[in-house]
């Protein structure tokens, strides 16, 4: 399977890591995102991203979904770049099992780290298109 690799523009520099406020803007959510996935930590926390639903903290408080104020948490890169696969017009889960499976069976080790990059490139654009002022 062959994956579509884009160009992207990376955006101004932006958002130090440490950051706790969200961006609003397109360009800082995807600056943040490139920063993330450079650093190749998929367990890294995402100040950039939208903050979730902790789900854990809200079982263990005892609380039900439709109470106010229920506690929040950072997403993780893992969790983000996940999201990134459900939207429309996005990149798909599928492309993603593809490419895990031509590296870990070498079918494609030749292409397979533009095209990993490609994929990346197009969640970061997906997940800051949908999670921005842009959508």
């Amino acid at each position: 399977m062959e994956l579509n690799i884009e160009r992207i523009d990376s955006g101004p520099a932006c958002m130090d890591a440490t950051a706790t406020q969200e961006p609003s803007s397109y360009a800082d959510m995807l600056a943040g995102f490139n920063r993330a996935a450079m650093a190749c930590d998929a367990n890294a926390l995402a100040p950039w991203a939208p903050l979730v639903i902790d789900n854990e903290r809200r079982q263990q408080l005892g609380m039900r979904w439709d109470e106010k104020n229920l506690p929040q948490r950072q997403q993780t890169l893992t969790e983000v770049m996940t999201e990134a696969l459900d939207y429309t017009n996005g990149p798909v889960m599928a492309e993603a099992m593809q490419l895990l499976l031509n590296v870990a069976f070498g079918a494609d080790l030749v292409n397979a780290p533009s095209q990993a990059r490609g994929l990346v490139e197009r969640m970061g654009r997906c997940f800051a298109f949908h999670n921005s002022e842009v959508a």
